[in-house]
């Protein structure tokens, strides 16, 4: 009986069981069965170092926002499900990408150092200005002459105010006030034709002399 006891190919202790040998074909079918049902899934590490990269949970795709900000075409912009590494890696090296990048990433013209230079000059002369402004108001709501205003003028440096060098004489201070007229009478009148109702209340009043 014992003599009828043998050791199967398959089972022989040491030995591997042999595989039935695969053509290409064959290869290549089975891995597209293994990849139809395997549920790939967006990996949150891949947003690492690539800024670009988003991923909408609500659709749950992945889009590439300098191209989609670029106006560029194809899955990136429209929405990617293809949720595998080599995929972003060859979308990462692609043309229309590289092209957005580079105007996504160039500087902004408001950051540089010479709109930063510019900002600067434009901010302390509007400083300047604006005291200016309030002077020439001052000297014509106090019915003062405009020779007055220069005198205002010096007395804002005496005290350390930077007024600069220009726009001091009585003939600028005259045109601050026309602008300033001009300003409010504008918004008189917008404020007016917006309004369904107006009354108007005469009186006798005096003249700033008190006459």
């Amino acid at each position: 009986m014992a003599s009828l006891l043998r050791w199967s190919d398959s089972a022989r202790p040491g030995k591997a069981p042999k595989r039935l040998s695969r053509t290409s074909d064959q290869v290549t079918e089975a891995k597209k069965k293994y990849e139809d049902k395997r549920v790939r899934e967006f990996k949150t590490h891949w947003m690492d170092g690539r800024p670009w990269l988003k991923y909408d949970n609500e659709n749950s795709v992945m889009y590439c926002t300098y191209c989609k900000e670029q106006g560029k075409g194809g899955k990136f912009v429209s929405g990617c499900t293809n949720f595998r590494i080599d995929t972003i890696q060859n979308h990462e090296v692609s043309s229309p990408h590289i092209s957005a990048t580079s105007v996504a990433e160039r500087p902004l013209p408001q950051n540089s150092l010479a709109a930063k230079a510019i900002n600067s000059i434009k901010q302390t002369e509007y400083d300047r200005l604006s005291i200016l402004f309030r002077n020439a108001h001052a000297v014509a709501k106090h019915h003062l002459t405009f020779k007055t205003y220069n005198v205002i003028c010096k007395l804002d440096q005496a005290k350390g105010l930077d007024v600069g060098n220009s726009y001091l004489n009585d003939k600028k201070a005259c045109e601050f006030v026309k602008n300033i007229a001009s300003v409010s009478r504008n918004e008189t009148r917008d404020l007016l034709k917006k309004t369904p109702f107006l009354s108007l209340t005469c009186d006798g009043s005096s003249d700033f002399m008190g006459g």
